[in-house]
């Protein structure tokens, strides 16, 4: 049993869980081993240390004291990985079901069990496929219809509603029952089901049957009246919440857009704008409207991030330039050019036109 008088110097509740939780390690029951993995354990919880360095600190533990695991090395070698990557993957894991416990410890509080009585189970990792909703109706548990229609069925309203105290939380976690389960009667229940729960409120458990009411029943009919509206109230808050977040980041998502197709149009373009005055000159183009393109070019917002690019639309405004016989001011965009990167190609052109312009 896990004390309730949680020091307050203790902020995470999973710390504190931990604490008073018993570890177990894949085959190693060297019991210095598993009090230095405990310890790591607290860090983890305490967020004072990152779980792949604890992996880190478990190997170099289990190299010094010439400990083996068996089962998780032949796992990582069929697999391909090293074993310093399951036992990653093991803390994680165990970080999990010790966030549930932890969920738990405070939902069983009696304060917490008065006002919340029921879990909801919900997941997330929707993408993924599970059987979830099956294991739920095989384990005895009935399936409500939600309050207010309309809500996400995976982690919103999933319908999938019992008291704090039902045997179903049990059947759930029973590997005699389920493959996978991890003998546990909180989230996540089994491994990677990506499961939670949320409390819900006494006034839905006894609108939903669960639990009897201690008051008249008008009384009760209108509470549960007004915990509907609630409900909806904040529904519309997050919708109007998650719409907001999507303009947004659809309105950044544009911006960011225009932006990247601005910037790669000038890449490109200077790329080819050497070849542009060549074929300009050779056809007797009118340079005009090409000088123009090149000198818009360099007034864009993003062309001092790259200096390459500068120095390439600069080359090819001094080969323009040049061909339009306007040589001093071409041997200016030469030495710019250089400038910016002294790679850029126009460093003949630049001392060429430079002797050529000293002998006039």
């Amino acid at each position: 049993m896990i004390p309730r008088d949680k020091p307050k110097d203790i902020i995470w509740d999973v710390e504190w869980v931990v604490m008073h939780t018993d570890f177990q390690f894949p085959e190693v029951t060297d019991a210095e081993f598993l009090a230095a993995f405990k310890k790591l354990m607290i860090e983890v919880a305490g967020d004072r240390l990152y779980d792949y360095r604890a992996a880190e600190q478990v190997d170099q533990y289990l190299v010094s004291g010439g400990l083996s695991c068996p089962s998780m090395e032949k796992a990582a070698a069929t697999e391909g990985f090293t074993r310093y990557s399951k036992i990653k993957d093991f803390i994680r894991q165990q970080m999990d079901v010790l966030q549930g416990a932890a969920e738990k410890w405070k939902g069983h509080d009696p304060m917490h069990l008065e006002m919340w009585p029921a879990w909801m189970l919900v997941r997330s990792g929707v993408c993924e496929e599970s059987d979830w909703r099956e294991r739920w109706e095989k384990a005895g548990g009935k399936v409500f219809q939600p309050l207010i229609e309309g809500r996400n069925p995976d982690h919103e309203e999933s319908g999938l509603i019992a008291l704090k105290n039902d045997t179903i939380w049990q059947r759930l976690g029973n590997p005699a029952i389920f493959p996978g389960a991890l003998g546990i009667d909180h989230p996540p229940f089994y491994s990677g089901s990506w499961l939670s729960w949320k409390p819900v409120e006494k006034i839905e458990a006894i609108a939903l049957g669960l639990i009897p009411s201690d008051r008249a029943i008008d009384i009760t009919v209108r509470l549960i009246a007004m915990h509907i509206d609630k409900k909806k109230g904040f529904a519309d808050i997050l919708n109007r919440s998650i719409q907001e977040r999507d303009e947004a980041r659809a309105a950044r998502e544009a911006e960011d857009y225009k932006e990247r197709t601005e910037w790669w149009g000038i890449v490109s373009f200077s790329v080819a704008a050497g070849d542009d005055v060549k074929k300009a000159v050779r056809d007797g183009v009118d340079l005009t409207a090409l000088d123009k393109r090149f000198r818009d070019a360099l007034q864009a917002s993003r062309i001092k991030d790259n200096p390459k690019v500068a120095a390439a639309l600069r080359r090819a405004l001094a080969n323009l330039m040049e061909a339009g016989g306007r040589a001093s001011e071409a041997l200016d965009q030469y030495g710019l050019a250089l400038e910016l990167n002294p790679k850029v190609g126009c460093k003949r052109d630049y001392e060429r036109l430079r002797k050529q312009l000293c002998r006039v």
